[in-house]
């Protein structure tokens, strides 16, 4: 299950296809929003991401 804060790849197939970011927010639509960089966030749907790593708070 993909939470806030996970660390995820992105599996999609497009050009981020392989990029490593963290889930900055889910949408209602199965969707999240992966921060890659300071300002960069791109929307992917949930079954096309891949979890690295758990949040450190859970932890």
């Amino acid at each position: 299950m993909i939470r806030y804060g996970d660390k995820v790849i992105i599996c999609d197939g497009s050009r981020l296809n392989g990029f490593v970011g963290i889930v900055y927010k889910l949408a209602d639509d199965k969707t999240a929003h992966v921060l890659l960089e300071r300002e960069v966030i791109w929307p992917v749907k949930i079954d096309k991401l891949e979890l690295v790593s758990t949040p450190a708070e859970s932890a």
